[in-house]
């Protein structure tokens, strides 16, 4: 079994590339992750609606193994998370997921 976790962005216009740049698969956010030897992967998804609407959904292991490895490295964390923030308009975690199989 994994776990997933998904989020909603909602992304200024003038930051859509740098977004991109950075939560894509092999951007600055999966390079961190991948430190991880629980991380999977991550898929980022645009909407073909809302060009300023963006998913992201990260694969771990386990959902211990995804809460710890970001409490483990959270002085990095939030350091990314603070360069991204002025990207982004709105932020929402849509939760939580176990994959079954």
């Amino acid at each position: 079994m994994a776990f997933a976790y998904i989020w909603e962005y909602r992304v200024k216009m003038e930051h859509i590339e740098s977004f991109r740049l950075t939560y894509h698969d092999n951007g600055e956010w999966v390079r961190f992750f991948r430190r991880d030897p629980a991380y999977i992967r991550t898929h980022l998804f645009s909407d073909l609606n809302d060009r300023k609407r963006f998913i992201t959904i990260d694969y771990r292991d386990t959902q211990q193994a995804c809460y710890a490895f970001r409490k483990r490295f959270r002085a990095e964390f939030d350091a990314i998370d603070n360069r991204c923030v002025n990207y982004i308009t709105e932020e929402r975690h849509l939760g939580d997921f176990d994959l079954p199989g």
